[in-house]
């Protein structure tokens, strides 16, 4: 359902409620929407089932409200994220939720699905080792081969950490401190 007008009589994906009359084709409408389409359809959740459990706080459920907490974070082309304040989190809320520039967005995400042993860990049947690896700046990097999959680990946690650290610096201007302090404390777990 669009947020239009139309949909005000009824309930946008059976729990969210447009209550704003001429939001219908605004940026928060259409972030509000997607959050709420994570959340509450099986299709994003067969698609992407890291969404599933997933929900949206009941202040949220309302546009209005969501609008008002937009307004005072949204930064053009940034991207809603509930992971970084609190790691693993499943509910949309205003106390969890952040806007981040897309690289910072995708580095935390964790893969739908993988070979990997471990996060950034692969067998490397040719070398009969464990190959650490890790996608930076958009570029593949191979960080070394190792005799055990949990030594790959530590390599790709150590690389990974400090990337974060990296794109949280060169972003830290439009961060709020929160979501930068945040940043510089996310730890890497190998149960991730």
């Amino acid at each position: 359902p669009k947020c239009g007008i139309e949909s005000r009589k009824k309930m946008i994906f059976g729990v969210g409620t447009n209550d704003l009359l001429f939001e219908s084709d605004s940026k928060a409408c259409a972030v509000w929407s997607d959050m709420l389409r994570r959340c509450y359809t099986k299709e994003m959740q067969d698609k992407f089932p890291s969404y599933i459990g997933c929900s949206v706080c009941e202040e949220w459920k309302l546009l209005s409200n969501f609008k008002m907490w937009f307004d005072m974070n949204y930064i053009e082309g940034w991207q809603l994220d509930k992971d970084i304040i609190v790691k693993n989190n499943k509910i949309y809320s205003p106390e969890t939720c952040c806007f981040v520039p897309n690289d910072i967005n995708t580095v935390i995400i964790k893969p739908v699905k993988s070979k990997c042993i471990y996060r950034g860990v692969s067998f490397d049947k040719v070398n009969n080792k464990y190959r650490a690896s890790i996608t930076m700046y958009g570029k593949p990097n191979n960080l070394g081969r190792y005799k055990t999959p949990e030594e790959a680990f530590s390599a790709y946690k150590m690389v990974k950490e400090r990337y974060i650290k990296e794109l949280a610096d060169m972003h830290k201007e439009l961060l709020p401190p929160h979501v930068y302090k945040a940043l510089y404390d996310y730890k890497i777990e190998i149960t991730d």
